[in-house]
């Protein structure tokens, strides 16, 4: 932390609120995670990202990258609760998941769908940032099926596939 703000705890449950650290292939995560912050920024911006046991970063979100709006600018002290639904559709192992809390400048997060990626990136300030702020395991499909390998390697892109008989 800069001292802007401190992590204050995450919650990890299944989609019906049942608190989980081992899902299924598939299954959707929600994160809550807070942050007590003592100097507020303009605009809050927050993410999560997901590291596998060979610290390699599989999946990465912030709120600059979805379409929901931030909260409104406060001057006081308070406490910043974000809540995070991930599909995973990840490889069977391990996962620690990253917890982030920065501000960023109203001018440009109002331009940031035409300003470039560096840019906005550049003018983002890391409040508080937490390596290993929980851990998870994904486990392949059970569903009574013999085997549901829903794909090769880290992630399940979309994607299509056409095949034809010439």
């Amino acid at each position: 932390s800069n001292g802007e703000a401190s992590y204050a705890g995450i919650t990890l449950t299944r989609a019906d609120g049942t608190a989980c650290r081992v899902f299924e292939q598939g299954e959707t995560m929600v994160c809550t995670y807070a942050f007590d912050v003592q100097q507020p920024g303009e605009v809050p911006v927050s993410g999560v990202i997901l590291r596998n046991q060979k610290n390699i970063v599989v999946h990465g979100k912030s709120s600059l990258m979805t379409e929901s709006p931030a909260p409104e600018r406060r001057n006081q002290p308070g406490r910043i609760v974000c809540r995070q639904e991930i599909q995973l559709n990840l490889a069977d192992g391990e996962y620690s998941l990253e917890v982030g809390l920065g501000f960023i400048d109203a001018a440009i997060y109002s331009r940031r769908h035409v300003l470039p990626h560096e840019e906005v990136e550049a003018a983002q300030s890391r409040s508080c940032v937490v390596s290993a702020a929980a851990m998870i395991a994904v486990v392949r499909r059970k569903q009574g099926e013999p085997m549901r390998l829903t794909h090769h390697g880290l992630c399940d892109l979309p994607g299509s596939l056409e095949m034809e008989w010439l």
